[in-house]
């Protein structure tokens, strides 16, 4: 994709698996340096996406059009705990023997310089993760793709690591599309929220409230409650803004590439 505007384009995209229908002419742009949050039910689409956009997936219709060089952060940080911290940071590089000093750059910008040496076994839920996380900016990445990537930490870990996530994407001016089922870390983080839901994205929300954002901020605080009265979590009366209606992103113009 020859876009530098554009991270990432769906366009039409399809997917059924035998005779369900996953993902049904939806259309999605993430521009440079954009966060986007996409939510949605369990088995509804959103790690199919993902998938597509790392190339792991085909969609059956439709296009799907990525930057080169793109990083995928997942729920568990998958290390290997036969090899050291830095070691681990430099895995899939794909360069002929990638030097250390890659690696300690990456663990310097998720304060982890000085577990390097050590052996992934003795790392904290939280600092197997920051690991992740250097392993995926290593690459230099255009595009991060987040698969629920603090699910699994608790609330005080995840809330410091949601920080450093956003401090290193602006920093980077790096593109990401993150997959939470959390409403509000993606109200915290996104500068656009979308929801999957019958195989489409059925709302887009664009949110340009300064950050750092606080759920206790009474218009954040409205949007969480539609979001989980889009997502059927809480009954639709409650719905504090009858404004936001439902909508389907238009059509993304063809790119070059």
């Amino acid at each position: 994709m020859t876009d530098h505007k554009t991270a990432l384009v769906l366009e039409g995209v399809g997917k059924s698996f035998g005779d369900r229908t996953i993902l049904d002419d939806v259309n999605l742009r993430v521009g440079t340096g954009e966060i986007v949050a996409l939510l949605g039910a369990s088995g509804s689409g959103k790690t199919t996406i993902l998938r597509m956009v790392s190339g792991l997936e085909s969609p059956d219709t439709g296009d799907v059009l990525v930057v080169r060089t793109r990083s995928v952060v997942f729920q568990e940080p998958r290390l290997v705990h036969s090899k050291r911290v830095w070691q681990n940071v430099l895995l899939g590089l794909g360069k002929e023997r990638p030097k250390r000093t890659l690696a300690l750059d990456a663990l310097r910008e998720v304060s982890l310089e000085s577990r390097a040496n050590d052996w992934p076994a003795t790392l904290s839920g939280g600092e197997a993760q920051r690991v992740a996380l250097a392993r995926a900016l290593v690459r230099k990445p255009d595009l991060l793709l987040l698969d629920e990537p603090f699910a699994a930490l608790d609330a005080l870990t995840r809330v410091r690591m949601q920080q450093l996530l956003l401090d290193l994407l602006q920093s980077h001016r790096i593109a990401a599309l993150m997959v939470t089922h959390d409403v509000n870390e993606a109200v915290a983080l996104a500068d656009r929220i979308l929801v999957l839901k019958d195989a489409r994205i059925s709302l887009e929300v664009v949110i340009d409230e300064v950050r750092p954002r606080t759920i206790a901020d009474s218009d954040l605080a409205a949007l969480a409650v539609d979001l989980l009265a889009e997502l059927g979590v809480v009954d639709r009366s409650v719905r504090s803004r009858p404004d936001l209606t439902r909508t389907s992103p238009p059509a993304p113009t063809p790119l070059a590439g």
